[in-house]
């Protein structure tokens, strides 16, 4: 019989600093922040650039880490996916999001003269 597997590995840059708060029913510590990727498809002879919005959730001492990161961070987030419910406070409607909760954070640093990422996790970004 096979296991079934939730993981998402994503690598690219926070779209604004994480917002940090604790969360109403557990009393832990959270942060969010949305995390964009660039990907291409060809458009007749020519490549499009287009992004697309990850939404990532941090608790714990990921969420303590999170507090230093700031907008344009590039990141390499590993986590699972979550699906969660919630109403709509202007029209009572409930809705749904789909979100990444991240168990491995790092930071990732391009270098000048390479077209490699070096990943890695510097002291800043440990709490």
């Amino acid at each position: 019989m096979s296991k079934d597997v939730n993981r998402v590995e994503l690598e690219g840059c926070l779209g604004v600093a994480p917002v940090i708060r604790v969360a109403p029913v557990t009393q832990k510590v959270m942060a969010q922040a949305p995390l964009y990727t660039n990907y291409s498809v060809r458009n007749g002879n020519d490549w499009e650039t287009r992004s697309e919005r990850h939404n990532l959730v941090f608790f714990d001492e990921n969420a303590e880490k999170a507090k230093g990161l700031l907008q344009g961070t590039r990141l390499h987030i590993v986590g699972r996916l979550r699906t969660r419910k919630y109403q709509d406070r202007d029209t009572k409607l409930d809705k749904y999001i789909t979100e990444v909760v991240v168990s491995s954070v790092q930071l990732v640093f391009r270098t000048v003269n390479s077209n490699q990422d070096d990943v890695q996790q510097p002291s800043a970004a440990n709490g």
